[in-house]
Parts: C-alpha cells; structure tokens; sequence
C-alpha cells in the first residue's frame, strides 16, 4: 500500500525555472560571459549537475580551474542573483497545493527532496511563504545528503517518514530525479514541467509520465492502485 509521495521541488513543486535561468545569465553576464539558450540550462540540470558542472560544461575556459576563486565567485553571484530577484517571482506549479490537500484527505504523507544545497529550515520558511508548509512531513535538501542522481536525500526521506520504499512513490521532473528514486527503490511518477522533456524523461524509464501535475491528479487514483 502507497503510503506517502515524495516530491522533487524546482519544476516539479515550484514554477522557478525560468526565474533562475533569469538569475544564471544576469550573474554570467557581470563576468562577461555569454548567456546561455533556456534548452542548453534545462538539460544540464535534468541530467544533475551541480553548479560547478554547469559552468564548466558552458564556458569550457572554466574547466582549467573548475575549483578556482573565479567559479566560486559565478556561483555565489547566480544565488544571490536569483535570492535578490528571482525568488520573489517563484509560485507553485499549477495543481500543486490542490495535490496536497487530495494526499492529505488521502491519509497519505508528504515529503520534499530538494538539491538546493540550504538548510531545511530555510526551505521550510519559504513553502510557509507559498501556504503550503502545513501539508508537509519531511523536508531533506542538499546540504544534508548527496544530491540526485544518488539516491541518498531520498532514502534519508523515507527514513524520516519511516516508510519503505515500497510504500512510496517519487515525482520529479529530471532525469536525476528518475534515476535517483529508481536507485532507492520507489515507484517513479515524471512531469514534464521542468527541466526535463518527454523524450529525455522517457529514456529514464519512469513508471509513469505526465504533462503536469493536474493530469497526474486526475490519474492519481490510477497510480496508488498499480501493483
């Protein structure tokens, strides 16, 4: 029996990938570097890469030193670009908290797993922001476990909902996301509301694939019942 869904958060929870593809190229742009196409961004994060992968993959020159002062300085200017003014901009996918409040008259519980390298406290506060912390049971981001691909912040997930793999099904809209809860034993449920597209997410081999969470709520009974 299905007894909890575990949600990635950018692109599959919060509406924020255009607002920090915003962010990473006004950031760039201050160290004269070229902005890069929405496409180029989306599938290097689909895949899980970390920022530091990013860059260097972008701007080759980078590669020289992927740990020098220059790259950390990159990275410290997109994330204060995109707190400054991209965050302000986020709101939740469409379908999101109607999602949760179904899952919660459901019985069943939620938990978030995120690769943003912060606090979970922090994390907490801004879905408090967006009214939807109180549906929520576990929050497991980056800076406590290896992020996705590996399945690590996953597993930590369950152990804090103290569920099986078994009773659980994971949704995320990367190809990291499909890996990694593949690799931690859950059932897959893919949106194509992120970073990842159709044809890159079907390659992952999902259990299930869907535009958008409003069509996954529609089929959602479908889903609890698959063996």
């Amino acid at each position: 029996m299905i007894r909890a869904v575990i949600f990635d958060l950018d692109g599959t929870v919060l509406d924020s990938i255009d607002a920090y593809w915003r962010a990473f190229n006004a950031a760039v742009a201050a160290f004269k570097l070229e902005p890069v196409a929405k496409e180029r961004l989306l599938a290097l994060m689909s895949q899980g890469a970390n920022l530091a992968e990013i860059l260097c993959s972008l701007y080759p020159a980078l590669r020289l030193e992927p740990g020098s002062s220059i790259v950390e300085r990159i990275k410290t200017e997109i994330r204060e670009e995109y707190l400054a003014h991209g965050e302000g901009e986020v709101g939740l996918i469409s379908g999101a908290q109607e999602l949760f409040e179904l899952l919660r008259l459901r019985g069943l519980k939620i938990g978030i797993v995120t690769s943003r390298a912060i606090p979970p406290e922090r994390q907490w506060l801004g879905l408090e922001k967006l009214h939807v912390a109180q549906f929520i049971d576990a929050i497991v981001t980056g800076a406590e476990a290896q992020r996705k691909p590996a399945p690590d912040m996953i597993i930590e997930c369950l152990r804090r909902l103290e569920l099986s793999p078994q009773e659980s099904i994971f949704v995320g809209d990367s190809q990291a996301d499909v890996v990694a809860a593949k690799a931690a034993g859950l059932r897959t449920v893919a949106v194509t509301t992120g970073a990842g597209d159709m044809q890159a997410l079907l390659a992952e081999s999902p259990d299930f694939i869907f535009k958008d969470l409003l069509e996954f709520t529609d089929k959602l009974d479908f889903v609890l019942s698959r063996d």
